[in-house]
């Protein structure tokens, strides 16, 4: 029984699943399996997974149709035998040292949940997230939950630059989602979690495409707001500061979408979010104002929607 196991939801990546699998075939810790599920690529993807699974019996390969990227890392989920779990999208690659490190440092100060930081390939230039905070590690599970609605972001609510308890994980992906999956994910993963470790390293690196899905369908943005809601509630079972702090963060991220949309000319999206903010901010309006220091930036946008 292999004490890692690392998902990788595979669809539509051909030109850059070779670096993606080297990456993790190349880590100084051994002791892995490295589940890849075709979830119905059109391209050479499974053919290029069986290949590889033919050299190297640490690489599973699922084929599937393609069911979206919950239900393939639901599928890697459901078979995977690690202890712990990590995560990995299949046009990104890692550093030969990060699951060594990050299980050392799950080991050494028995976490729950341990992060790294992120770099990220912009034109053939690596670019470091270096946060602007000092973060103190090891952390309880709400001081790592209030950093997850860190502006700019530190931890971030992204899977990838983490490693996770396998025994701990109670709910699997929303199938239904199409964005933000693995934010609600983490946060229900967080309920039963006590102690989180950060490593102030960058050492998963995302590959930014112009012609990412997310930039592809900025209509699917749409639905982030509505998981960044469903978040708020699960909060309230952490601190009152994690409950406030993820009230702000749908707050701001619902401004920040009605103007991107504006701008896109998207005006019935723009109506819904107008609503649905306004509706928020009258059913939460004291919560909101005693929530920190941006309650006066929570009346401003108030009454921007109401000029508007």
């Amino acid at each position: 029984m292999p004490q890692l196991s690392i998902i990788i939801p595979v669809y539509n990546v051909e030109q850059y699943l070779q670096r993606c699998i080297n990456s993790i075939l190349n880590q100084t810790f051994t002791d892995f399996e490295a589940i890849f599920i075709n979830d119905g690529s059109p391209d050479n993807c499974g053919k290029i997974l069986d290949e590889y699974a033919e050299k190297d019996n640490r690489i599973v390969v699922i084929h599937q149709g393609n069911q979206g990227v919950s239900a393939a890392r639901n599928a890697g989920i459901r078979i995977a035998q690690g202890v712990y779990l990590g995560f990995v999208d299949p046009d990104d690659f890692i550093e030969s040292t990060m699951y060594e490190k990050m299980i050392d440092l799950m080991v050494t100060n028995n976490s729950d949940i341990v992060c790294c930081r992120f770099k990220n390939l912009i034109e053939d230039k690596i670019v470091e997230d270096i946060p602007n905070l000092k973060i103190h590690s090891p952390m309880t599970i709400d001081e790592f939950v209030e950093h997850l609605f860190d502006s700019p972001r530190t931890v971030f609510f992204s899977l990838c630059n983490k490693v996770i308890k396998r025994d701990l994980i109670t709910e699997l992906f929303d199938e239904s989602l199409k964005i933000a999956e693995d934010n609600l994910f983490l946060i229900n993963y967080c309920k039963n979690a006590k102690i989180a470790s950060y490593l102030d390293e960058a050492l998963y690196c995302v590959f930014c495409r112009r012609n990412s899905a997310t930039r592809r369908n900025i209509e699917n943005l749409y639905g982030s707001l509505d998981v960044r809601r469903k978040i708020i509630d699960i909060t309230k079972q952490f601190s009152r500061k994690c409950f406030y702090l993820s009230q702000n963060d749908y707050l701001d991220m619902s401004i920040n979408y009605y103007i991107m949309y504006k701008k896109e000319n998207m005006l019935d999206y723009c109506h819904i979010i107008k609503e649905k903010y306004l509706q928020y901010i009258r059913k939460n309006l004291i919560n909101v104002l005693i929530s920190n220091s941006k309650w006066k930036v929570k009346i401003m946008y108030l009454l921007y929607f109401i000029k508007e």
